[in-house]
């Protein structure tokens, strides 16, 4: 347990001034917001159709189905500690910047999953290897922590909780989209076919918001309070590094 005990040690709790309108029209955080859209909606297909994919296509009871698609979280933890560490390893040797580090992750991850993806609608029936694929899928998708995930810290820590609050907010309106497309692509027969188009527009999200995020996200820190931009900026900087210095105490 880490304690701090000196006023220097302490992360300000001051009351932030908010710059809504800037935050809008930052081109940076619509990149991040592309790349937790994506994210977002290649986890609804998982986590809420998938085993109905499972049950459907390959014929699995509803018992297995669940312990299939709940095992494999496991590769995911396993791929987001892994990318973590050596994400924070280059990021220290100071070989790549920061913005370099979070988009070579992040398309890791994203289309990463969408070639997976795309695998699952050539493996025809074949379940052992459809579940393998599916864990690779997971723990590549697991890279996101070190993507896309983490980088409303890199752009303003103060301002994180409100970035990654706005962005997940819209990013969440997914668990409505997917559930109604699926419905309407198996509308006419709960076949093969039909949920390898669930399957080809899911891989497109993952790869074109990926894309995106790679233009147009920065994890560099923002300026976007014009009165306060020195201020601004002397406590984001002061934040990262005690958040940096918090994780590798850690």
């Amino acid at each position: 347990m880490l304690i701090y005990e000196s006023e220097e040690n302490q992360i300000s709790h001051k009351e932030l001034h908010i710059p809504w309108k800037k935050i809008f029209l930052s081109v940076p955080i619509w990149g991040v917001l592309f790349g937790h859209i994506g994210s977002y909606f290649g986890l609804a297909i998982l986590m809420t159709e998938f085993p109905s994919y499972l049950n459907s296509i390959l014929h699995f009871s509803v018992e297995v189905s669940g312990l299939i698609t709940g095992l494999p979280n496991v590769f995911e933890a396993v791929g987001g500690m892994m990318s973590s560490y050596v994400a924070d390893r280059l990021i220290e040797s100071k070989r790549l910047s920061v913005t370099a580090v979070r988009k070579i992750f992040n398309s890791i991850a994203m289309i990463g999953s969408g070639v997976c993806l795309l695998a699952i609608t050539a493996s025809g029936c074949e379940p052992t290897l459809i579940i393998v694929l599916y864990s690779i899928l997971l723990y590549v998708n697991g890279f996101k922590y070190s993507g896309y995930n983490v980088t409303h810290v890199d752009m303003c820590p103060p301002l994180a909780g409100v970035l990654y609050g706005m962005t997940n907010c819209i990013a969440s309106m997914g668990g409505i989209v997917v559930p109604n497309m699926v419905g309407a692509f198996t509308a006419d027969g709960v076949t093969m076919a039909n949920w390898n188009k669930v399957f080809y527009v899911t891989a497109g999200v993952y790869i074109i918001t990926a894309i995106i995020y790679d233009l147009f996200a920065s994890a560099e820190l923002q300026q976007w309070d014009s009165e306060k931009e020195t201020e601004k900026e002397k406590n984001c900087a002061e934040e990262k590094a005690s958040i940096q210095t918090l994780t590798r105490c850690l």
